[in-house]
C-alpha cells in the first residue's frame, strides 16, 4: 500500500495518527474479550419495533446509540463510553451515507445521537462536522445544511470551503482525489452507513461508505468492488482516524440494493457496533443473510455477490472477519 500525497496532507494524516494512537479503542484493535475472541461488536435493537417498524421515536434512537456504545466500550455510563473514544482535541468527521435518498439513507436522528455523545465527550460542537458527498443528497435525507464555523456543522464535501484535493492520493490499487473534510479537517472520523444489500459487492456498510469521499468510486466497482474497499480503508487517512463504526440499520435493505426498494427492505430497528471495521461488516454481512432467509432470498454466495471485500481487508490485517473471534453482543431497548 502507497499514499502519494503533498507534503502538507502527509503531515495532516502524520498528526491524526499519532492522536489516533493515544486511543484506549480504535479502528482494527484487536481487544482480548474472553473465550478467544478478539473482536467485540454489538448489535443494540428495539424489541417493540424489530421486524414491524422502522419508525422509532427519537428518544428511543438516543437510547439505542448510547446502549451499543456502552456495551462497546464496556463503560456503564454514556458519558464515561465517549470519553474512551473521544478527546477535547479531537476535530471529528461523522460520514453518514445519504445516497439512496430519504427512505435508505443514515437517519437524521441517529447522527444527532453521535453528536451529542462526543459533544458529552467534551469535544467542542464547532469541531464537529457531519458530512457526506453533496449539499443536494443530505438535504434530500432530511438533514439540514449549517454551515456556522461556532457550532456543529451539517455539510457536503462541495460544501464552500472545503471541496476535493488538488492531489491524488494513492492507497493499493485505488487513486483518487480525497474530500478536504477527510484530509483537511478530521484528526477523527465516525463511520455511520446504512446497513443495505448492494448489487455488485453484495453488501454496503461501513468499509464501502468511504467511497463517498473520493471522486471517482465508479471505477472501483469492478469484480465485486474487490480489492478497492479494501485498499481504499487500508489508506492512514481512514485507518489511523476511524474511532467507531455505527451502522444504521432502523431500514435494512437485504435485497434489491443499493437503491431503496420496498420488496427487499426490513424493519430491523437496530443498530450495529465496532471499532474493528472488518468485524463490523462481517456481522453486517452475517444479519443481512438472516433477513434474507425471513425474506426466502438466496445466500448470497448462492447469488453470486459474496462480500469478498470483507475477506480482503481482513487479509490487509484492518480486522477480523471470523466470526468465531468475534463476540457479538446483543441489547435489547
Amino acid at each position: 500500500m502507497t499514499l502519494r500525497c503533498g507534503r502538507r496532507t502527509f503531515l495532516k494524516a502524520s498528526g491524526a495518527a499519532a492522536v489516533g494512537a493515544l486511543m484506549p479503542l480504535g479502528a482494527g484493535a484487536a481487544e482480548s474479550q474472553g473465550g478467544g475472541k478478539i473482536a467485540r461488536v454489538v448489535i443494540s435493537s428495539s424489541a417493540e419495533h424489530a421486524g414491524k417498524s422502522a419508525d422509532l421515536p427519537v428518544e428511543l434512537v438516543s437510547r439505542l446509540v448510547s446502549e451499543a456504545v456502552m456495551k462497546l466500550t464496556s463503560k456503564a455510563a454514556g458519558e464515561a463510553a465517549w470519553k474512551s473514544l473521544f478527546r477535547p482535541q479531537d476535530r471529528v468527521a461523522i460520514k453518514v451515507n445519504t445516497l439512496a435518498g430519504p427512505q435508505l439513507s443514515t437517519h437524521p436522528a441517529v447522527a444527532a445521537a453521535v453528536v451529542s455523545g462526543i459533544v458529552s465527550a467534551g469535544v467542542a460542537p464547532g469541531r464537529i462536522i457531519v458530512f457526506d458527498r453533496s449539499e443536494r443528497e443530505l438535504t434530500r435525507a432530511g438533514f439540514k445544511i449549517q454551515s456556522d464555523p461556532s457550532g456543529v456543522r451539517y455539510l457536503g464535501t462541495d460544501s464552500e470551503g472545503f471541496g476535493l484535493g488538488s492531489e491524488i492520493i494513492t492507497s493499493g490499487t485505488v487513486g483518487s482525489l480525497w474530500s478536504r473534510i477527510v484530509t483537511d479537517f478530521a484528526t477523527a472520523i465516525v463511520n455511520v452507513p446504512v446497513m443495505k444489500d448492494h448489487d455488485l459487492s453484495g453488501v454496503s456498510l461501513g468499509m464501502k461508505n468511504f467511497f463517498g469521499v473520493i471522486h471517482n468510486p465508479n471505477k472501483y466497482h469492478d469484480n465485486g468492488c474487490d480489492p478497492y474497499v479494501a485498499d481504499l480503508s487500508v489508506s492512514p487517512l481512514i485507518r489511523d482516524r476511524l474511532r467507531l463504526v455505527l451502522i444504521d440499520g432502523l431500514t435494512a435493505q437485504a435485497d434489491g440494493g443499493p437503491a431503496y426498494s420496498e420488496d427487499g427492505a426490513f424493519p430491523y430497528a437496530g443498530l450495529i457496533a465496532g471499532t474493528d471495521p472488518v468485524a463490523t461488516d462481517r456481522v453486517g454481512w452475517a444479519e443481512i443473510e438472516t433477513i434474507r432467509a425471513k425474506l426466502g432470498r438466496k445466500p448470497l454466495q448462492a447469488a453470486g455477490r459474496q462480500p469478498r471485500h470483507i475477506m480482503t481487508a481482513a487479509g490487509r490485517g484492518l480486522g477480523i472477519a471470523d466470526l468465531e473471534k468475534i463476540d457479538v453482543v446483543r441489547v435489547a431497548v
